[in-house]
């Protein structure tokens, strides 16, 4: 086989898998985001579509993994940004919530 060939299946063969893995994550409910960004293909995937504190998410980009996580009563909430790149917010839980294990969770009342 000539190199063009193979490097073209080769290529063919990366682009298949990249497919597959969005696919995939999109199926589990997530969003993927994908852009040309200084002519380079540049991904981005957030586990909860965004911005939600009652989910416990992962977002993906070219730089690693975030997981969303607690700090006091407050939401470490990532998400993909404009430029497709993992950024965070902190969001205080609202009342009768209390942040537990990546997520604002509903606090039990007596009865």
């Amino acid at each position: 086989m000539r190199k063009g060939v193979t490097a073209s299946i080769f290529l063919l063969t990366l682009l298949l898998s990249a497919a597959i893995v969005v696919i995939s994550r999109n199926l589990a409910g997530g969003k993927t985001i994908t852009d040309i960004i200084g002519g380079v293909r540049v991904s981005c995937y957030d586990g909860d579509n965004g911005n939600d504190i009652y989910s416990k998410a992962t977002c993906s980009d070219r730089f690693g993994t975030f997981d969303d996580y607690c700090t006091d009563n407050t939401v470490v909430e990532y998400e993909c940004g404009s430029t497709n790149k993992c950024v965070a917010s902190y969001i205080d839980c609202p009342e009768a919530y209390a942040c537990g294990n990546g997520a604002c969770v509903l606090l039990e009342t007596a009865s």
